[in-house]
């Protein structure tokens, strides 16, 4: 397996790890990002996007992992997802509306995938020719 690949087996394990750990844990989850899940449609809600997005977003990553002719495309995903979320976490940050541990940790984090995804996608380019 070559290191896009690798990266992308990385993105998938964190992914599905958290779409699963939200699943299992919702309460528990949701109260750290700062939400409450006080009625069904909020329950239904942050299910549909914290565990049906995460589950879907790994299993994509999954796949560039495991295929070859799917790596590009799935590390540009991994990448431009990245960057997307970092820069709205950061946003919020500069309206002021970042106030745990929990949720600043979630935009170190989400800044880091940017740059890894970044590297995947770089390394990725063109990897379908070569396999």
């Amino acid at each position: 397996m070559n290191a896009a690949r690798a990266l992308l087996a990385l993105f998938a394990l964190i992914y599905i790890g958290l779409g699963i750990w939200c699943a299992v844990a919702a309460e528990t989850t949701a109260t750290a990002l700062g939400y409450e899940l006080r009625t069904s449609s909020g329950r239904s809600e942050y299910f549909t996007v914290y565990v049906g997005l995460d589950l879907a977003l790994g299993i994509c990553f999954l796949l560039g992992a495991l295929n070859p002719r799917r790596t590009e495309p799935a590390a540009g995903l991994a990448f431009v997802s990245s960057l997307l979320l970092a820069s709205c976490r950061g946003w919020t940050f500069l309206q002021g509306w970042i106030t745990t541990n929990t949720v600043i940790a979630l935009f170190a984090t989400e800044i880091t995938l940017t740059v890894v995804g970044f590297v995947a996608w770089r390394l990725s380019r063109g990897a379908a020719k070569v396999a």
